[in-house]
């Protein structure tokens, strides 16, 4: 497995899908991310940005906030949250501890 991959769900539906490494588009609607990598009970630095197609909107949203990957190397990105038009980011990066120990890592992806 690589390092990362990032899986998405549409609320109401069952199936999760494992998002490609390209800027996939999808349409607006409820989602939810979870991401399964190759680091087992690691703090995570999770950063959610979302640029609007809206003109008069030119500022980025930004959400951050830090979680944890579980046993397995699950983590939960984000539960539903509207995925509105625009350019999203999601940025998973290494805790200060990490970076402390001279091991940083940081892995993103896009959607449209």
């Amino acid at each position: 497995m690589k390092s990362w991959q990032f899986m998405i769900q549409k609320q109401g539906e069952k199936t999760w899908k494992p998002l490609p490494d390209s800027l996939p588009s999808l349409e607006e609607g409820q989602y939810r991310i979870v991401a399964r990598s190759d680091y087992k009970n690691t703090g995570v630095e999770i950063r959610i940005c979302h640029q609007s197609d809206d003109e008069f909107s030119p500022l980025p949203s930004i959400q951050k906030y830090r979680q944890q990957t579980n046993s397995e190397g699950l983590l939960m990105i984000t539960s539903f949250i509207e995925l509105k038009s625009g350019l999203w980011e999601i940025r998973c990066s290494s805790d200060v501890w990490s970076e402390f120990m001279g091991k940083p890592w940081q892995e993103s992806l896009k959607l449209k």
